[in-house]
């Protein structure tokens, strides 16, 4: 998730929302967002401390994408140091 910029037309310095990718997997990340966004303590501390920074809301969004994203990028490795507290049995199923 990246953002790209617009070097076309006189407002060269304007960012548009990230276009590359898996449209399926951004569709599915950006309705994850919203939901997380209203319900997930941290990114919604996270999305409105942008907005208080006077952030577009789009982009705000789109910055908790990419912190949902590296959030559930790392969850694999977080269960393996941690297997000993859970309590429920780490299973070998990377899915799980």
């Amino acid at each position: 998730m990246t953002k790209g910029d617009v070097y076309s037309g006189d407002k060269s310095s304007l960012s548009v929302p990230p276009q590359g990718g898996h449209a399926p997997v951004r569709r599915a990340l950006y309705m994850a967002c919203l939901s997380a966004v209203r319900y997930n303590r941290v990114l919604k501390v996270f999305h409105q401390r942008l907005l208080d920074k006077g952030k577009p809301k789009k982009l705000a969004l789109i910055a908790c994408m990419h912190k949902l994203l590296s959030i559930l990028n790392t969850l694999p490795q977080i269960r393996k140091t941690m297997a000993g507290k859970f309590l429920f049995p780490v299973t070998e199923n990377p899915c799980f």
